[in-house]
């Protein structure tokens, strides 16, 4: 009689064995032999097997006994550090900003600096920095698994930027020449979907909403039942090519990121008779100290946000839209306003609320991402295991992983 299966080599089944220890010790945290085997179904002898071969390769460690239980005190076990480095990186407008995580979701380091303007420059900084990151832990570049960029554009599915002018040359070669440069796996995703993963990472039960994040420009990021939808070119959420609302739109046609954004925040108070070239940071501390003029200012920017959030409402139906970003978290001053805002530009209602991110909410999402995808590849080298989920670009980590804002 023929098999109708062919039976798997025992190498498999041990590596598949230690990989589901492994997870298990992972989630679970500090964690005994008997609560994985209960976990996993798998005899004790077996869980204590991987166990042995995991502390010998680094990836589990001893962390002290459990007592108070019959019998003798059971060595407790949890993942080590050391056993898996991420970097998360955000190339904004004007700042780089970066962060090392260890296994524990630990942050080991931060980098912030104003970004460099050519892409060979820029090319180099992002190099240094995720080596200065390494070195904060007392590693070297080779040794971190996985690194994610942020970058301001769309993302296509073969690693082309698009939308990307505020990146040097508009962001062409750029993503050719950082691989160059990196020794280690580089994923490059939207900044605005990496905050909407740092958004969903945060508040996991909430799997259907829109983050609207302004910045010096507007963009969107959504999720869809727990999964950031990207689009087929990665340009789901480029909002700012949607028409404007200002009233003379038909004899004056224009998109809606020449009506809202920091840089327009600026000069609308700046043609409003503010003197000087006030930043936008600077006209929103002027509008909470009662100046009217940049009050006017806030209110234009909060009815274009409503016009935005009204257009999505429409199409989306989500359960909430998060307002964020650098101008967007000023939410003291924009919440109120975008929702008066939107009760006039349509019936829907859908509650507008302010990040729990807050301003490096692009940042949490690369460490996430990034996370995850350094857990997996270091998962694999230390079992053996096929990784299943090789790319979890829409599934933000657990939430342990995400490093939270002080």
């Amino acid at each position: 009689m023929t098999a109708s299966f062919a039976a798997g080599p025992p190498g498999l089944l041990r590596a598949l064995n230690a990989r589901a220890v492994l997870e298990t010790v992972a989630t679970l945290g500090p964690t005994t032999r008997a609560d994985v085997a209960a976990a996993t179904q798998l005899s004790k002898p077996t869980v204590a097997a991987c166990l042995a071969s995991l502390v010998e390769r680094g990836a589990v460690q001893e962390d002290g006994a459990v007592s108070g239980r019959k019998g003798p005190a059971a060595t407790l076990y949890r993942l080590a550090p050391q056993a898996v480095w991420a970097i998360g990186l955000d190339i904004g407008h004007d700042r780089l900003r970066g962060a090392l995580v260890d296994a524990a979701g630990t942050e080991r380091g931060h980098v912030d600096v104003p970004v460099r303007r050519r892409r060979a420059a820029l090319t180099r900084q992002v190099r240094e920095v995720c080596e200065r990151l390494a070195g904060t832990a007392g590693i070297t570049l080779g040794e971190v698994h996985h690194v994610v960029v942020g970058v301001p554009g769309a993302v296509g599915s073969d690693g082309t930027l698009a939308f990307a002018d505020a990146l040097p040359q508009d962001g062409e070669g750029l993503v050719a020449a950082l691989r160059a440069q990196l020794p280690v796996p580089v994923t490059f995703d939207n900044d605005v979907n990496l905050a909407a993963l740092a958004e969903l990472a945060a508040q996991p039960d909430v799997e259907d909403f829109v983050l609207v994040s302004v910045g010096a420009g507007i963009g969107a990021g959504l999720v869809i039942g727990g999964r950031v939808h990207r689009g087929v070119g990665g340009a789901a959420g480029e909002v700012g090519f949607l028409p404007g609302c200002a009233s003379d739109v038909r004899h004056s046609p224009q998109m809606i990121e020449h009506e809202v954004g920091g840089e327009v925040v600026s000069r609308l108070a700046r043609e409003a008779g503010i003197p000087g070239d006030p930043g936008a940071r600077a006209v929103f501390e002027l509008a909470r100290s009662g100046d009217p003029v940049a009050r006017a200012a806030v209110d234009a920017t909060a009815r274009g946000i409503a016009y935005v959030v009204a257009c999505l409402v429409a199409v989306l139906n989500p359960s909430r839209v998060v307002i964020g970003g650098s101008v967007g978290s000023n939410a003291d001053l924009l919440l109120d306003p975008v929702r008066q805002h939107l009760s006039a530009f349509t019936t829907l209602r859908v509650p507008v609320v302010a990040s729990s991110v807050g301003v490096q909410a692009v940042l949490h999402g690369s460490l996430a991402m990034a996370a995850g995808l350094a857990r997996e590849s270091a998962f694999a080298a230390f079992t053996g295991a096929p990784i299943e989920h090789a790319v979890p670009q829409n599934q933000p980590a657990p939430q342990h992983l995400v490093a939270q804002e002080s």
